[in-house]
C-alpha cells in the first residue's frame, strides 16, 4: 500500500477505536483522554512499526520508543488531537481527530486526518476531490480554548465571524468542506499538531502559511513554529495583511 492511503486507512480504524472506547467504557471524564491518547497511540505506532519497519516514527504520546533521527522517513503522529472534545463523550461533538503524517526533508509527503464523529476521512491523495467549492461561509474558526488576542478585530476587519472549535484537524478540515473560509492559530501548536491538517489543506488547494505569509516545514524532532494560517486563497492576502496589521505578528 502506498504511504497515503496507508495514513488514511490508519486514521480512520484509529478513529474507529476511540469511538468504540468512549461509548464502551464506564470512566471518568479525565481518565476517558488519558486512555483514548493511549490506546490510539498503541495502535498506530505498532501498525506503523510492523508496516514501515524501517521507518522512524515520532507521536505525541510515544517520542522516544520508535524515534530515529538520522532516518529520512519520520511519520509525524497525533494519535488523538483533540483530547479534552474527546473525553467529553458528547457523541454529536466533532471536534476532536486523528493525525498521521509521513515527513521528508522537513516537508509532509503523504498525511490523513480523521473526523470520527463524521465518519470522514481526508488524505493528500484524496483532498482535491473531496473539497467543496469555495462559496464563502463567512467564518473564521480558532481555537476553543487559545484564540489568538487579535482575533475580533482580524475578523471584523474582513467581516466574518468567528467560530470556536477544539482539534487543530477539524478546523482546518472545516475550511477544506468550505464549513468555514479560514483557520488562524498565533501560536503553541506543535509539529504533530499541525503537519497532517497542513498537508491535506495544502493537496485541497488551499492558501497554507505562517501568520508572515511563510512556508510551513517540520523538523524532525517534531519542533515547529506554532502559528498557522490556513484559508481560501480568494482572501488569503487580505487575512495575512490584517493579521499582521493587528498583531505585529513575525
Amino acid at each position: 500500500m502506498d504511504d497515503a492511503p496507508l495514513a488514511e486507512l490508519l486514521a480512520r480504524l484509529t478513529g474507529q477505536l476511540l469511538i468504540a472506547a468512549r461509548d464502551s467504557i464506564a470512566i471518568g471524564q479525565d481518565e476517558l483522554g488519558a486512555v483514548g491518547d493511549r490506546i490510539a497511540n498503541r495502535m498506530l505506532v505498532e501498525a506503523l512499526a510492523s508496516i514501515r519497519p524501517d521507518d522512524s516514527i515520532l507521536s505525541e504520546e510515544d517520542r522516544h520508543g520508535h524515534f530515529r533521527p538520522a532516518c529520512a522517513r519520520n511519520w509525524l503522529l497525533d494519535p488523538l488531537d483533540g483530547t479534552r472534545e474527546y473525553s467529553l463523550r458528547a457523541a454529536d461533538r466533532p471536534d476532536w481527530a486523528v493525525h498521521v503524517a509521513l515527513v521528508r526533508e522537513e516537508s509532509p509527503i503523504a498525511a490523513a486526518v480523521a473526523i470520527p464523529v463524521r465518519r470522514r476521512s481526508y488524505a493528500t491523495h484524496t483532498a482535491a476531490l473531496q473539497s467543496r467549492p469555495r462559496a464563502s461561509s463567512n467564518r473564521l474558526v480558532v481555537s476553543r480554548t487559545r484564540a489568538p488576542a487579535a482575533v475580533q478585530d482580524v475578523a471584523q476587519a474582513l467581516g466574518l465571524e468567528v467560530i470556536r472549535m477544539g482539534s487543530a484537524g477539524a478546523k482546518a478540515m472545516a475550511v477544506v468542506e468550505g464549513d468555514a473560509d479560514a483557520y488562524w492559530h498565533s501560536g503553541g501548536l506543535a509539529g504533530w499538531d499541525a503537519c497532517a491538517p497542513v498537508a491535506v489543506a495544502r493537496a485541497a488547494g488551499l492558501h497554507v502559511s505562517h501568520a508572515d505569509g511563510s512556508e510551513c516545514r517540520f523538523r524532525h524532532d517534531g519542533s515547529w513554529r506554532g502559528d498557522l494560517v490556513i484559508c481560501d486563497k480568494a482572501i488569503a492576502d487580505r487575512l495575512l495583511r490584517a493579521i499582521q496589521g493587528t498583531t505585529n505578528a513575525p
